[in-house]
């Protein structure tokens, strides 16, 4: 929006921050903050735990791994990165082929117990670290290698084989080339075996690193030096390629710091946490692979992801007290014999994100396994790759209101924050400037975001860095659309980008989706607009899964008709007018989703076929779907 003026005033920004006090922000190496090297007393967090207790343990397998042994593999593996990898050199003629501290290494691997070891033995040897998605393709695996400059390929021996063809068959490099650049990683947690795998078929292995001697420090980030990058996660967002967010050792050690400021009121000697979303994913990487570790809590892996039956056998077996989930892992729990067929009692919470947590869900949950003598407390949060994770969370203080149920919480410490209502652009005798209109309290708006945890930028790419800040105060702008209520807590509504234009109105999905998940027959929604191409509006669609999976199987298509005219027609009667479902309902056997929970919209909008909505002259809309 553009106003013309002859002398425009910039309003005083409302800027909100913690209610929570600030803590000290890191100020060295994510790897001395967890290990705790530089306390020769052995006073701090590290020490505070016997070093015999079990830091990580492999679900499946019972295997496990102490705090004390996790150093030492750590420490070993980081001297034998520094000294023992030899690989090409670099492009014109540089002859760098060891590894120096700021080099990256990519890690492409699914769960398991040699993360931990790969991960912190990189960063104690001084490197960068870019995480791949363990369902990457080879080719979606060559834009992350190329653009973060990575030197060295850590992979699971289950996905060598796309490691391989992206090399030789992508990038078109040398077999002897892919050879040195692809390092095995497998049971690093055994010393003994690890060792002894110098290599495996054809391809180096990480294990064999491990034999050659022990760093006797780990490489130093102090004072302004913890602003150099440490992790590099690839943020899918809208549109567009994935984009690297760097993190810094500043960002990613204060974050687990404030965790621990939030929950340590109620931190147990006994606690145990269950690890189930993906390492390479942000949530995954602090939440399972830092946090739990800084509060002393073991932590046991599924190293297959969430699988109903492994995760409620998991909780029996090692009497799990706190889970991280995703809203998707608690919908099916709801629905899976599972969840009745094994003991959960031990489980008192769990902590959700990645994606918006409804009222109705937790409500579901609770009326499901009330009656069986166990109600977890369900606990939301919200944060973002380019926030290091936490940006909001519910303090324990308030888990059992319920007044608070789906609100995502208070700031963490040390933030701030602003709802943004309107961002114009005005022009007068000081130029064209950008004039930003913060929201009254209990107003919608995009969420500002300021702090020590704030991602550096994108990783080579200035113009979409330049495009996520505003450039005056480093805020950062998340793209997601929040309200703030009069206690200061926040409530989710929806991402910008994926608002639905009605009329002039602004449709949330993530509202609707919360309504229809409500509805006693609905297993599963996801919403999204579709173009009516005579009057140019967005139309409200919902694709359905319903409980009963025998309506999808109905050939006669009566069934499906008539669950899908119910579903729209009972919503209705709960929403706005500009809100209804004027794009249809369609029942469909699964939504699309990312790994951590996330509805892949793009995927449902390519259901619709283009131009194939068709208004008729009573107003019923007609639309055609490629399914």
């Amino acid at each position: 929006m553009t106003r013309p003026s002859t002398s425009v005033n910039q309003p005083t920004p409302r800027i909100y921050g913690s209610t929570i006090p600030p803590i000290p922000v890191n100020d060295g190496s994510v790897y001395t903050l967890l290990f705790q090297t530089n306390s020769p007393e052995k006073t701090e967090s590290f020490y505070t735990y016997p070093t015999d207790r079990p830091a990580f343990i492999d679900a499946a397998t019972g295997d496990s791994l102490s705090r004390g042994e996790l150093k030492e593999l750590t420490l070993k593996l980081g001297y034998g990165l520094r000294n023992h990898v030899v690989l090409p050199s670099l492009p014109g003629g540089t002859n760098h082929r060891v590894l120096s501290r700021g080099d990256v290494v990519m890690i492409f691997s699914p769960n398991s117990l040699s993360w931990p070891v790969m991960l912190f033995g990189a960063v104690a040897a001084g490197l960068k670290i870019t995480l791949a998605s363990s369902t990457s393709t080879a080719l979606e695996l060559s834009h992350q290698w190329i653009d973060s400059k990575a030197r060295m390929l850590v992979v699971a021996p289950s996905h060598l084989s796309t490691a391989i063809e992206m090399f030789t068959s992508i990038l078109k490099v040398s077999e002897s080339e892919a050879r040195s650049r692809i390092w095995v990683m497998d049971r690093l947690w055994d010393y003994g075996r690890a060792i002894t795998n110098e290599s495996i078929g054809e391809y180096n292995s990480v294990g064999g690193l491990l034999g050659f001697g022990r760093l006797e420090s780990e490489e130093r980030f102090d004072g302004a030096e913890a602003d150099e990058t440490v992790y590099i996660c690839y943020s899918s967002g809208t549109t567009g390629k994935p984009k690297g967010v760097e993190s810094s050792h500043r960002a990613a050690g204060s974050v687990f710091r404030m965790a621990w400021e939030i929950f340590k009121s109620i931190r147990g000697e006994h606690d145990v946490s269950l690890a189930l979303l993906p390492f390479y994913h942000i949530f995954g990487l602090i939440a399972h692979l830092h946090h739990s570790f800084y509060l002393g809590m073991p932590t046991v892996i599924l190293t297959g992801g969430f699988e109903p039956t492994a995760f409620c056998q998991a909780i029996e077996r090692y009497k799990v007290t706190m889970a991280m989930v995703v809203p998707p892992i608690l919908q099916v729990l709801i629905q899976h014999p599972a969840a009745t067929k094994y003991d959960l009692r031990s489980l008192r919470t769990f902590i959700s994100g990645a994606a918006p947590l409804s009222r109705a869900l937790v409500h579901n949950v609770q009326q499901k396994f009330k009656p069986l003598g166990w109600s977890p407390i369900i606990v939301n949060g919200y944060g973002a790759t380019e926030t290091t994770l936490t940006v909001t969370v519910v303090p324990p203080s308030r888990w059992d209101d319920p007044s608070k149920i789906g609100a995502v919480g208070v700031l963490a410490p040390n933030l701030e924050c602003r709802i943004v209502k309107e961002v114009a652009i005005v022009r007068d005798a000081r130029g064209r400037r950008e004039l930003v209109v913060d929201a009254e309290e209990g107003e919608e708006g995009e969420m500002w975001v300021r702090g020590p945890t704030r991602m550096k930028g994108y990783l080579h790419n200035a113009k979409a860095t330049q495009e996520s800040f505003h450039a005056e105060g480093g805020w950062y702008k998340t793209g997601d659309i929040l309200r703030r209520d009069k206690d200061g807590y926040f409530w989710v509504v929806d991402r910008k980008k994926e608002m639905i234009k009605y009329k002039g109105l602004q449709v949330a999905p993530a509202e609707l989706e919360a309504l229809l998940l409500e509805h006693p027959q609905v297993q599963d929604v996801g919403v999204v607009g579709v173009m009516d191409e005579y009057s140019g509006n967005e139309l409200p669609r919902a694709y359905v899964v319903p409980s009963d999976s025998t309506i999808l199987e109905d050939t006669k298509s009566a069934r499906r008709h008539k669950f899908e005219q119910d579903v729209k027609e009972w919503l209705a009667q709960r929403v706005s007018r500009h809100k209804q479902l004027r794009g249809g309902v369609v029942t469909i056997s699964a939504i699309p989703k990312s790994p951590t929970g996330k509805i892949l919209r793009r995927e449902l909008r390519s259901l619709v076929t283009v131009g194939a909505v068709a208004a008729s002259s009573s107003g019923h809309v007609t639309l055609k779907a490629k399914l």
